[in-house]
């Protein structure tokens, strides 16, 4: 359970939340985002019940809310059989580049109940710090005070070099993410144009997710690739001076002749 919980202030100049979010949504996202259950992998255990109580919502409301995060606006999904939430942008955050964070977050994955959701906050390590999903640790770090230390300079530069740095094991995981996003979306990509994408997100910290980005890499793909501009060769650059040349005086005879009639 989380005592503390940073919510930026560009929550509330968010495009997205700004202009589709309802009242009722935002105060329910930032329920999600804030109630003394979440956990530091994004993913935790809570029940209607809770969640009534909590926020003052009948059953129907509740249900009606997590509804519209899910299929409208994409930010969380729900398990009513295992009864886990889990915040899909939590990971981007949420989690610094400290290798406690990362330990405490893999010692927490295994108690997820839902494959679904355990793979789904694995896979994120995998990606954000080159971990092999498979891999638990026996680290007992707290979850319940998140590190908030600065990012220097040196930690920018371990983050860019995860993807280079992590075992050909967790790049086959980062790679079975995306084919799976492109499968689903009906996008062909060469092996090197998935390693290449890989890569980039990696070094630019993954700002979306996974899905997003593949759109968004797909998109760039397709856009018409501008011309270079071709210096002009010295014959052609007379040719153009003849031309002016010519122009000019034909303006100036046309000129004379109209002064003279």
């Amino acid at each position: 359970m989380a005592k503390y919980s940073n919510i930026s202030a560009t929550f509330w100049t968010d495009g997205k939340v700004d202009d589709n979010f309802t009242p009722e949504d935002k105060y329910f996202y930032l329920y999600t985002l804030t109630n003394p259950h979440t956990s530091l992998a994004g993913c935790y255990e809570i029940s209607l019940k809770q969640m009534e109580r909590e926020t003052g919502y009948n059953s129907d409301t509740v249900k009606r809310l997590i509804q519209r995060l899910d299929e409208t606006h994409g930010v969380i999904r729900y398990s009513y059989e295992t009864k886990e939430m889990l915040v899909l942008n939590w990971w981007k955050y949420n989690w610094s580049t400290s290798d406690k964070v990362r330990s405490a977050i893999v010692s927490i994955a295994p108690y997820i109940k839902s494959e679904k959701f355990r793979r789904y906050v694995m896979d994120r390590v995998s990606i954000r710090y080159g971990y092999p999903m498979h891999t638990t640790d026996t680290e007992t770090v707290s979850v319940t005070e998140p590190e908030t230390e600065p990012e220097t300079e040196t930690e920018n530069r371990k983050q860019k070099q995860y993807y280079n740095s992590c075992t050909g094991e967790s790049r086959t995981t980062a790679q079975q993410s995306v084919k799976e996003v492109l499968k689903t979306l009906g996008y062909k990509w060469s092996a090197k144009e998935i390693q290449s994408f890989i890569a980039y997100n990696t070094e630019h910290g993954w700002k979306m997710e996974i899905e997003e980005a593949v759109k968004a890499w797909e998109k760039n793909r397709h856009k018409p690739k501008r011309k270079q501009s071709r210096q002009m060769t010295q014959q052609e650059i007379d040719e153009m001076n003849d031309y002016l040349s010519v122009a000019n005086r034909f303006r100036e005879d046309e000129k004379g002749g109209t002064d003279d009639g």
